[in-house]
C-alpha cells in the first residue's frame, strides 16, 4: 500500500478527505518535534528528513522502517 492509498483509506474510514488526514498528521508531527525532552530528541534523530521536521510521508516511512528493523 502506498502512502497516498493509506491516506485515502484512513480518510474513508473517518469520513474525511486525504488532505485533512495529512494536515492532521503534519500538525501532530510538528507538535511532537516541538517537544525537546532528551528521550524524544534521541528518537527524533533516528528519523531522516529533508527539512527540520519530516513530512507525514517521511515520518511514516522512517518509523515503519525502524519498527521493521527492531522486529516490533
Amino acid at each position: 500500500m502506498t502512502f497516498q492509498e493509506a491516506l485515502q483509506e484512513i480518510a474513508r474510514k473517518n469520513e474525511t478527505t486525504p488532505e485533512e488526514v495529512e494536515a492532521a498528521m503534519r500538525e501532530a508531527i510538528a507538535a511532537a518535534y516541538a517537544n525537546m525532552t532528551p528521550e524524544i530528541r534521541k528518537m527524533q534523530q533516528k528519523i531522516r528528513c529533508k527539512g527540520d521536521v519530516p513530512t507525514p510521508e517521511e515520518f511514516v516511512t522512517q518509523v515503519a522502517s525502524l519498527l521493521r528493523n527492531e522486529n516490533v
